[in-house]
């Protein structure tokens, strides 16, 4: 069975070395779209390329609204045009498949009725009090760290693509990789027997901030945003709104409104991350320089229809002159052929 999977990542060097060797032991070949990092993301990607991992690395501009939906449906369909895999797997940088081995994931993925659309079970991981801590950083450490997680049931969350639904122009992944359309009618998903994806989205709380203020300013810059939309990101960034300084005084209600889940009851059960970490010291987040990029990209895509506006007006005016003669002369036309009507009507 050949595998791929798909990811978009951003900003994600206190655990993106991990994440590619971790997947790469369960899937044949990674597609990573690198969304305009502003930290080491980049270097790290180019590094592991450069080791012979079977990695196809495709670096983007810093775009200012969030299409995670159609971008990463967009990877899904360049990584058939190579080769027609039998499932694609559309994966953040945050989520680690839970699989004993490769052979585990094969016979959750062979005992689906073919064609059908397969759902991993998401383990939500939660950060321990040390990082929670206010000046706490991120970086490969601190997973080590981390073992607490919710104490939930499976369920359906997160959605492997087969071969023949990846391969079809009409399908579209959804924004978070939760469902799958074709035509625009959602398909149902099964829940793999065995296999979970391991979360870990908070890895300290510069990096939560960060992740909310950036999530919000590109959510914000969509045409379709409604209040609705990402509604843990905003729910994190009002709590931010709220703090009375630039320092964050009071995490654990940052942690709540992000996950809300996360007063629930938990469990000790450490994530198992395979593969050796070569490049600890480049795995380092800047939470500044992360909001900066997404507003500099905003501020771009305004510039750029700016410019574009001003470009059409230019040419409008050089066309005017031409254009009001054009005019005048249909005016013309029109009122000596309603003319010659009305005198015809009167004979």
């Amino acid at each position: 069975m050949r595998l791929a999977s798909v990811t978009l990542a951003r900003d994600e060097a206190d655990i993106i070395e991990l994440f590619v060797r971790h997947t790469l032991h369960f899937v044949d070949r990674m597609y990573i779209v690198d969304d305009g990092s502003t930290d080491d993301t980049s270097l790290i990607l180019s590094l592991l390329e450069r080791e012979g991992l079977p990695l196809v690395v495709i670096r983007e501009g810093n775009t200012a609204a969030y299409q995670q939906g159609l971008r990463t449906t967009a990877l899904m369909q360049r990584a058939m045009r190579d080769e027609n895999w039998h499932f694609v797997l559309p994966l953040d940088a945050d989520e680690f498949i839970t699989a004993v081995d490769r052979e585990g994931l094969n016979d959750d993925l062979a005992a689906l009725p073919k064609g059908a659309i397969g759902a991993f079970s998401l383990r939500q991981y939660l950060p321990p009090v040390s990082i929670q801590a206010r000046g706490a950083s991120s970086d490969q450490s601190a997973l080590s760290r981390i073992s607490c997680v919710l104490d939930l049931p499976r369920h359906p969350n997160k959605i492997v693509v087969p071969g023949s639904l990846a391969a079809h122009r009409e399908t579209l992944i959804s924004d978070g990789n939760h469902r799958v359309s074709r035509y625009h009618t959602e398909l149902p998903a099964i829940l793999l027997a065995h296999c979970d994806l391991a979360h870990i989205p908070v890895r300290s709380m510069d990096q939560l901030a960060a992740k909310c203020l950036v999530s919000y300013v590109r959510w914000r810059a969509r045409s379709d945003y409604m209040p609705a939309t990402a509604a843990h990101h905003m729910a994190g960034v009002q709590v931010l709104a709220d703090e009375p300084g630039l320092l964050l005084t009071k995490p654990e209600l940052l942690l709540l409104a992000y996950l809300p889940e996360a007063g629930k009851p938990v469990r000790h059960d450490p994530p198992r991350i395979l593969g050796e970490c070569r490049y600890p010291h480049l795995a380092r987040i800047y939470p500044y320089r992360r909001l900066l990029g997404s507003l500099d990209a905003l501020v771009e895509h305004s510039r750029s229809d700016a410019r574009e506006m001003a470009a059409m007006r230019k040419k409008l005016a050089r066309r005017g002159p031409v254009l009001a003669r054009f005019s005048a002369f249909g005016r013309k036309l029109h009122r000596s052929v309603m003319k010659r009507c009305l005198a015809v009507r009167v004979r």
